[in-house]
């Protein structure tokens, strides 16, 4: 676990451009964050690095799939989602097993998290400031988030 604090939301949208050049087929980011933290935009960032010009919050379609990247990209927000069976029709499962990255905004609501994720924290300090807490969860995102950690270490303070 390490966290990074941003006072910008471009500083913020370039760690998620560096976070998303290291994302692999199957890994599931799950976002955790008050309403304007930041998870669209730093699964925004994460879309850029894959090629993806422009991605908007799935907030009212809840899904969107970005199929024509390396891995696919599925965005989903679950701020609509009350229910496991909501989410369980979702199939997040049968995307990961198909190779999808998956991002997952409002992770809350989801109660039988996978065990194998990346989680990402995102906390509003000020209007502009951030606090990014990362942690992993089994042996592949953990070893993702090493060489997201060793790359951004680099350019920004990691606490």
């Amino acid at each position: 676990m390490f966290s990074i604090t941003t006072s910008t939301p471009e500083e913020t949208l370039n760690i998620a451009k560096c976070f998303g050049k290291h994302i692999e087929a199957s890994t599931l980011v799950l976002f955790y964050g008050d309403l304007g933290a930041g998870k669209t935009l730093f699964t925004q960032g994460i879309g850029n690095s894959l090629g993806i010009k422009r991605m908007k919050s799935p907030s009212f379609i809840i899904a969107s799939e970005y199929e024509d990247t390396t891995p696919p990209l599925l965005h989903i927000d679950l701020y609509r989602i009350s229910t496991q069976r909501e989410i369980d029709s979702l199939e997040i499962d049968n995307y990961l097993r198909d190779g999808f990255a998956v991002c997952v905004e409002w992770s809350e609501n989801w109660k039988e998290l996978p065990k194998d994720h990346i989680k990402i924290e995102i906390k509003k300090i000020s209007e502009s400031t951030r606090q990014i807490v990362f942690s992993a969860f089994g042996q592949k995102h953990e070893k993702i988030l090493s060489n997201i950690k060793e790359d951004l270490a680099n350019d920004y303070a990691i606490n």
